[in-house]
């Protein structure tokens, strides 16, 4: 059925690998061969930029031990990524947000007698949505610095990328409503599983699907909305709902920021319709 100023973040440790290994596709790996590795710092969570607004971000990157010299550091956005060309049971993260929403420096210095070094990047919302879009900065070779480096996929058949470290950021639009995510995670008929999100008058929000036909598959979508009543639809077109593998999930931030459930499940046959209110 259907109805018609800066931030500071700290640190990832990224080990330096002496030898490439080939893997399965859903592994990597990174081996620690000396104490001169460089790393670059972890950004787990979400950077809101005010709608048309820009911030800048301050990220880290450190080493092993301390230099009488500076050390210079090469950065670069990742903008792609080949084995994402050929395999859907993994995804090689990329920069997703446009040239002119991020702007980052093309080098960081570590000064001498320092293990630290310092970088800004600067994030406007120009389209970045609520659900937001991704800033990916990868430490380039170079002689002398020493870079973690992983291999993703497997090599024997030549489906692999070799990934060196990376930074990667996600830059959403701030929400100065009610915050509101949807999890799909699907079974593996993922092409069987759509949805829809309408306002109180059945105005259509958004929706998504049909996915892939993989377990675990699916997405995280964020909404920004009004006080108000809203209208969650979720259709499977053969009729069975996603499978025990298979969950939606639909969550709402309260004041204080904590998560408040607002319907899970699954387990239907044609659809499921949720009503709910905001806030």
């Amino acid at each position: 059925m259907k109805f018609n100023k800066i931030l500071s973040y700290a640190a990832l440790s990224v080990f330096t690998v002496g030898m490439l290994v080939g893997c399965e596709d859903e592994s990597a790996t990174e081996n620690q061969t000396n104490k001169d590795f460089v790393s670059v710092a972890d950004m787990p969570k979400p950077v809101d930029v005010p709608e048309g607004e820009t911030v800048t971000v301050e990220a880290e990157v450190y080493v092993g031990h301390v230099s009488g010299v500076d050390r210079v550091i090469s950065l670069a956005p990742i903008l792609e990524s080949n084995y994402n060309d050929v395999t859907e049971t993994d995804v090689v993260d990329v920069t997703t947000a446009d040239s002119d929403e991020y702007a980052i420096p093309s080098t960081v210095t570590i000064p001498a007698g320092s293990k630290v070094g310092t970088f800004q990047v600067t994030l406007t919302d120009i389209d970045l949505g609520y659900s937001g879009k991704k800033v990916v900065i990868g430490l380039v070779p170079q002689a002398g610095i020493d870079i973690a480096m992983s291999t993703v996929g497997n090599i024997a058949t030549g489906s692999y990328e070799i990934i060196n470290d990376r930074l990667v950021i996600t830059a959403r639009r701030a929400c100065l409503l009610t915050s509101v995510s949807l999890q799909i995670s699907t079974d593996a008929w993922g092409s069987e599983t759509e949805w829809e999100l309408y306002d109180g008058a059945l105005n259509l929000i958004d929706s998504g699907g049909p996915y892939a036909n993989l377990a675990g598959g699916g997405e995280t979508r964020f909404f920004c909305l009004e006080d108000g009543a809203y209208t969650f639809v979720i259709t499977d077109t053969e009729g069975d709902g996603m499978g025990e593998d298979g969950f939606y999930r639909l969550v709402k931030l309260d004041d204080d920021g904590n998560e408040v459930v607002i319907a899970t499940g699954g387990q239907f046959t044609d659809d499921e319709i949720v009503e709910f209110e905001i806030p």
